[in-house]
C-alpha cells in the first residue's frame, strides 16, 4: 500500500511539472515535441557549440504553424513598458492571466497563472531556423515587427511569437522584445496585442523627471495669478526645504501667459544656466504657442528642463495645439489631473474660486504641488504644516488614492515595468 501511495505522489509531481512546460509543437489535443538527431561520433560538437540543424532534415515532420492549437484570449490588462533614462513608455494590451517577473535589469519573465511562457526584454532573441508569418505595425514613434519563428531550442523546435517594438526619435532610438510560447496566443489575441501597441498618454503614470546635474538644484514655476491664488509656492517650498535636493523660486504675474515669460526678462536668466528645471503656464493664444519656440530655445542652449505645466484655465485647443507641436516637451497636466479628480467625485468648486476666471484654489495648489514634487523626487509629499490648508482638510478633500499614489479614481493607471538598455 505504501509503494502504490508513493508511486501516486510521484506521477502526481510529475503532471504538476508538466503543466509549466511550454510545448514545443502541438497537433490536435497532441503535445508533438521535434526531437533533434544526436551526432554521431564523427560529428560530436563541444557542449558549448550546439548543433545547428536544419528543421527539414529531422526525420520527424515538424507541423505547420496553422495546426497548432492556440489559446484565445478574452480577458486583458494594461501595462506599460520603459527604459532607463528616459521617459518614453509603452502601453500594451497583455492577457489577464499574464504577469512579470523580474530575471535580470534587461528582463522580466512572463508568468501565465505561474508557468513560464516567455519574456520580455531588451536583448535580441535567439535567432529564427525560418519565419513562418512577418507583419508590420506603426503608432506614432513607435513600430513593431511581428513575426511567427520556428526556433531550435537545442533538443527540440518550437514556434514562438516575437514583437519587435522600436521607439524611434531625434533624440532616441529604443527597443524592447516581447517572445511568447506560440500555443499562448491565437492569431487575433496576437492582432490584438500589436493593435494595442500606444505611447502612453500624459496621465498614464505620473511623470518622473530624470534632472541632469548642471550644478544648480533650483527650480523655477511660472504662471499668471493662478499661481499665487492656489499658495501652490507655500505647498512646494516646504517639502522641497524638508527633502534637501531641490530650491523653488515660484513666480506669479497676474495675465501672464507664455508670450510675456518667453521676454528676455526671464530668458536670459534660463540661458545663463539659472535653473535645472522650468514649469511653465500659460497657453491661451496663438502667439503663446508661437513664443514658446523662444522657451525651448533657451532651454535647450542651457540644458535646463522644460516642463509645460498648464493652469486650469488655459485654452483647450491652444494647450493641444503646443503639445502636438513641442511633442518632446515633457507635460505636467496640472489641469488634466484637476478635472480628473472633478471627473471621480470632487466638488467643482473645491478647485474653482467663484470669480470672473474661475482661479483656482489653495486645494488645486495642493494638488499642483503634490504633482511637482513627485515628478522631482519620485515620491509622494510628506504631511503639510504650513498654515494654507491643513491636512485634515487635504485627506477630508481628495480621495485616498490620489494622496497615495497621485493618480485620481478612474484615471487610467497601470503598471509600468523598467529595463536596462543593453547593447545588441
Amino acid at each position: 500500500m505504501k509503494k502504490i501511495l508513493i508511486m501516486i505522489l510521484i506521477a502526481s509531481m510529475l503532471l504538476a511539472a508538466a503543466a509549466c512546460v511550454g510545448t514545443p509543437v502541438e497537433t490536435g489535443n497532441e503535445s508533438e515535441s521535434i526531437e533533434l538527431e544526436p551526432p554521431t561520433e564523427s560529428e560530436s560538437v563541444s557542449e558549448t557549440d550546439p548543433p545547428e540543424t536544419d528543421p527539414a532534415e529531422t526525420e520527424a515532420p515538424i507541423p505547420d504553424h496553422t495546426d497548432v492549437e492556440c489559446r484565445t484570449v478574452s480577458e486583458w490588462q494594461d501595462v506599460g513598458l520603459s527604459w532607463e533614462e528616459s521617459e518614453a513608455v509603452l502601453l500594451l494590451s497583455l492577457p489577464e492571466n499574464w504577469t512579470l517577473e523580474t530575471y535580470a535589469p534587461d528582463t522580466y519573465l512572463i508568468l501565465a497563472d505561474g508557468c513560464e511562457i516567455g519574456s520580455v526584454s531588451t536583448t535580441v532573441p535567439k535567432a529564427a531556423q525560418k519565419k513562418v508569418v512577418t507583419e508590420y505595425y506603426e503608432n506614432g514613434a513607435y513600430q513593431l515587427d511581428y513575426e511567427v519563428r520556428l526556433v531550435n531550442l537545442g533538443t527540440a523546435y518550437a514556434y514562438r511569437h516575437v514583437f519587435a517594438f522600436f521607439h524611434t526619435t531625434e533624440d532616441e532610438d529604443l527597443r524592447v522584445f516581447l517572445e511568447i510560447d506560440y500555443d499562448q496566443l491565437d492569431a487575433a489575441a496576437a492582432r490584438h496585442i500589436a493593435e494595442s501597441m500606444a505611447p502612453a498618454g500624459e496621465n498614464a503614470k505620473p511623470l518622473r523627471l530624470h534632472l541632469s546635474d548642471k550644478g544648480t538644484r533650483h527650480i523655477l514655476v511660472i504662471g499668471n495669478s493662478f499661481i499665487s491664488s492656489s499658495s501652490i509656492g507655500s505647498f512646494l517650498t516646504e517639502w522641497l526645504a524638508k527633502e534637501g535636493t531641490y530650491t523653488a523660486r515660484v513666480v506669479s504675474r497676474g495675465y501672464g501667459s507664455v508670450e510675456d515669460f518667453a521676454g528676455d526678462e526671464w530668458m536670459n536668466e534660463v540661458r545663463a544656466g539659472t535653473y535645472t528645471a522650468v514649469f511653465m503656464c500659460g497657453f491661451y493664444n496663438d502667439n503663446d504657442v508661437r513664443k514658446f519656440s523662444r522657451v525651448v530655445a533657451a532651454c535647450r542652449e542651457s540644458g535646463t528642463e522644460l516642463i509645460m505645466f498648464n493652469a486650469h484655465n488655459e485654452t483647450a485647443g491652444r494647450v493641444a495645439e503646443a503639445r502636438a507641436l513641442y511633442s518632446d516637451v515633457p507635460v505636467l497636466d496640472w489641469q488634466g489631473k484637476i478635472n480628473a479628480l472633478i471627473d471621480s467625485g470632487v466638488d467643482y468648486w473645491m478647485f474653482c474660486i467663484n470669480d470672473s476666471h474661475k482661479h483656482s484654489t489653495v486645494l488645486a495648489g495642493y494638488v499642483g504641488a503634490y504633482m511637482i514634487y513627485q515628478a522631482l523626487i519620485g515620491e509622494t509629499p510628506p504631511d503639510y504644516t504650513g498654515t494654507a490648508m491643513s491636512m485634515e482638510q487635504v485627506r477630508l478633500l481628495l480621495p485616498a488614492q490620489f494622496l497615495e499614489t497621485g493618480v485620481a479614481p478612474g484615471e487610467h493607471a497601470y503598471e509600468v515595468y523598467t529595463l536596462a538598455e543593453v547593447e545588441n
